[in-house]
């Protein structure tokens, strides 16, 4: 028995995934979506994956933060905000090869898969619009088992998802 809590214990440190925030206060009342960009660092992957592949990226983090917020009772109507969010993808990784990558890469299949995950960012801002904390976000499969039926941004679709649940449920806490 003890063996098997040592497992679940160390599964659930793998499993976990990275989050950090740094809000010194959260804006009171409703926020509006700002900016959704790549980060700079990100950017020269951008031909690689295909630029039609991380706009539905940026798509989908604007769609599900959007979504949180307006569950969570925090999402602004035209002119209320009392803040805003830029979200900033920092990086990401497909389950499987993009369409970009297998045109340009004749060899590769559809077929092969990978661990994929990405990496998020959210900068929250006051009304007069200065910076009230940041909150990051990152996941990848822990294991290549878990890729093998995963569409080709599935993981990161599912990080954007999480992401998005965090940042409500963080914003509400504070």
């Amino acid at each position: 028995m003890l063996k098997l809590t040592a497992f679940f214990s160390l599964l659930s440190l793998i499993l976990a995934p990275a989050a950090a925030a740094q809000m010194d206060r959260a804006p009171e009342g409703p926020l509006s979506i700002g900016e959704v960009r790549i980060a700079d660092g990100f950017q020269e992957r951008v031909a690689e994956y295909g630029e039609r592949d991380i706009d539905r990226l940026l798509d989908d983090l604007r769609n599900d933060v959007t979504a949180a917020l307006m569950a969570s009772g925090r999402l602004a109507e035209d002119g209320e905000a009392a803040g805003r969010i830029d979200l900033i993808l920092v990086s990401a990784t497909p389950n499987r090869p993009t369409m970009a990558q297998m045109r340009d890469r004749p060899g590769l299949s559809f077929q092969s898969f990978s661990r994929g995950g990405a990496e998020l960012e959210a900068v929250i801002y006051d009304a007069d619009g200065t910076e009230a904390g940041r909150i990051e976000y990152s996941w990848s499969s822990p294991d290549l088992r878990d890729a093998w039926a995963r569409p080709v941004w599935g993981d990161a679709q599912q990080t954007i998802s999480r992401f998005a649940r965090r940042l409500a449920r963080d914003l509400n806490a504070s």
